[in-house]
């Protein structure tokens, strides 16, 4: 909690915990650790408490000499009236030692009491661990949920208990499959938290995730990030989402510069490092994409996500290593990990190693409730690999038939990172009004998203020319070019849609624009 405190000073440059904490049960030195993680002091101490009384020892180390700046031991009697006022105290202190100048926001964001019942701060602390850990799949955010209603029930005026819950509902919205209306349960606990405290940080924060998770509404999230970032500059989730908006936004050479403000704040973060990694990838800025996923590596503990790397390899027109790298990566076993296995296996051409996905797919991840037909539309377009046309004609047949008797058919409907989409299927049974019909749907929903463009465009490109329409799905392809740049030809070269069209006068202008452009670059 104290180095939240300390975060939210402005004149302050503080790593975040994430990265801190690695360190905690080590035997680094100092000096070691302060040019691992490029700070000019170390913050040392623990807490001892017995009963109500509690002893704080905090020291300030130089990293570069490993010598005392300051050191204090706090003892005091622990009760809900000071327990703030000792962080208070402390986190001043701690900027004193260090010159760091307090603004006018500083001041007040320091003195705020969130609660004044300890049970309730407690269960809010462990909800807000809870919820920085969506990389590991939907348990920890529902245990984060209920860890904020703990809190909230303990103490209904918790503002930031409320945040806390909207912002990991809407996370589960957006990176889970978890059953429940997500969507409108964070915006119930979204709308009693500005009722409570409209402009704290963690509102800020959760109202900005809302609108981009929940609606790809990018102004209003900006406004809310910008706002908690001149409150906390430090605060990583605001630094992150707004990373996110900007490249979903078109402004990639800010989501850049954020994403590296984040990744100095937190350098062992690996999501900060697969991000900075995806999306020099997809601005097809490859020798700066492998020198930051070589510093991954090197900094990191946790490996860069296995679909990120196999993308840039994708990118480059690289099948091998991409198929390669969804194996040697430790990935979140999940049915879009081996969609994305079997993908790229197919890319590759290589009968056994087609075979091989979808022999190991586990039965548990074939049919999830989200994507029910994640493993059959993997197998048919597999079996189309294979040569095996007929059989794939017979289950694509089967697939079309339960889709349209299911109540809810693409239950991920056109959602960024959705499994499969409505206007694969069609385009795989070469239904050319069907593929109209999807592409239609999609165009109604009228929400811009710069970066899916570079998934989406590729696969109504293949869409079209699967069902006959060759001059619409190179329409498609040259529209991905005009908004990024040839190189994007690379990924076309290993995609067996394109191999009997190699020959195409559009195909060759294609090539040659991008032999021109790679000779520019």
């Amino acid at each position: 909690d104290l180095l939240t405190h300390l975060s939210k000073i402005a004149d302050m440059h503080v790593i975040s915990r994430t990265s801190v904490m690695s360190y905690a049960d080590g035997d680094r030195r100092i000096p070691d650790i302060g040019r691992e993680l490029n700070v000019a002091t170390v913050m040392e101490g623990a807490v001892q408490r017995a009963g109500d009384r509690v002893r704080i020892n905090v020291q300030l180390i130089d990293a570069e000499t490993d010598a005392h700046v300051w050191a204090e031991i706090y003892d005091r009697e622990l009760t809900t009236d000071n327990i703030f006022d000792i962080q208070t105290e402390i986190t001043k202190a701690i900027a004193a030692a260090l010159d760091a100048a307090l603004t006018t926001d500083d001041e007040r964001e320091l003195l705020e009491r969130p609660t004044q019942n300890l049970a309730a701060y407690d269960a809010y602390l462990n909800g807000r661990l809870q919820s920085v850990q969506y990389f590991a799949g939907e348990q920890p955010m529902l245990d984060a949920v209920a860890s904020f209603e703990r809190a909230i029930e303990l103490d209904p005026g918790f503002a930031e208990a409320y945040a806390g819950k909207a912002y990991a509902e809407i996370a589960l919205y957006w990176y889970t499959a978890a059953g429940g209306d997500w969507l409108a349960a964070a915006g119930e606990s979204l709308q009693r938290a500005q009722e409570l405290a409209p402009d704290a940080v963690e509102t800020l924060v959760a109202r900005g995730y809302c609108h981009y998770w929940g609606y790809l509404d990018y102004a209003p999230a900006d406004v809310a990030f910008d706002r908690a970032l001149e409150l906390s500059p430090n605060h990583l989730l605001a630094i992150a989402g707004k990373a996110f908006v900007a490249r979903r936004d078109r402004r990639f050479d800010e989501a850049l510069a954020l994403l590296e403000m984040g990744r100095r704040l937190d350098p062992l973060n690996v999501d900060m490092h697969s991000s900075i990694v995806e999306t020099l990838s997809g601005l097809g800025r490859f020798q700066e994409a492998s020198a930051a996923l070589e510093r991954a590596y090197r900094t990191s503990e946790y490996p860069v996500d296995s679909s990120v790397v196999s993308q840039m390899w994708e990118y480059q027109g690289d099948a091998e290593r991409a198929s390669r790298a969804m194996w040697e990566v430790p990935g979140r076993e999940s049915a879009g990990i081996w969609l994305i296995r079997s993908y790229y296996a197919t890319r590759t051409r290589d009968a056994d190693s087609i075979r091989r996905v979808l022999d190991e797919w586990p039965v548990e991840h074939r049919s999830p409730e989200h994507a029910p037909e994640a493993y059959n539309l993997a197998r048919a377009e597999a079996l189309r690999g294979l040569g095996e046309d007929a059989a794939a004609r017979e289950l694509l047949l089967d697939i079309k038939a339960r889709i349209e008797a299911s109540a809810d058919p693409y239950p991920e409907g056109w959602q960024s990172n959705a499994i499969y989409l409505p206007i694969e299927l069609p385009g795989l049974l070469g239904d050319l009004d069907g593929v109209r019909a999807a592409l239609a749907d999609f165009e109604a929903q009228g929400r811009p998203d710069a970066w899916r463009e570079l998934i989406f465009l590729p696969r109504f490109a293949r869409a079209f020319i699967r069902a006959g329409d060759i001059e619409a799905g190179f329409d498609y392809v040259d529209e991905l070019v005009r908004r990024r740049a040839p190189w994007v030809y690379l990924q076309f070269t290993i995609d067996p849609t394109f191999d009997t069209l190699r020959d195409h006068p559009r195909y060759r202008a294609l090539e040659s624009s991008y032999q021109e452009w790679a000779a520019r670059n």
